[in-house]
């Protein structure tokens, strides 16, 4: 009877062991700071899409400056033809 309840004694132990280890835990977490880091994650997500919309504002303003730009050096449609003028021909030394 002495084995049996050592045995007992020790199966007791054991599960008040992983009681305890399971009930400890971890400690509890510290609430403003995990609001104030998910403040500051969503800020910087706000400044990352910000950066990239003036990027693509900036793409689209200089694909408009250069089509304006290509747009002015084009000969006329209508009216008379442009005449380019062009240097006299040098007369042999």
């Amino acid at each position: 009877m002495a084995t049996r309840f050592k045995s007992v004694i020790t199966l007791l132990a054991a599960v008040v062991v992983v009681a305890t280890a399971a009930c400890a835990g971890d400690p509890p977490l510290d609430i403003e700071a995990t609001v104030e880091a998910r403040v500051k994650q969503e800020r910087a997500v706000d400044a990352t899409v910000e950066a990239r919309v003036a990027q693509e504002r900036a793409v689209d303003a200089t694909a408009e400056a250069k089509a304006k730009v290509e747009a002015s050096f084009e000969a006329p449609t209508t009216g008379t033809p442009m005449l380019v003028p062009t240097a006299p021909p040098v007369p042999p030394a």
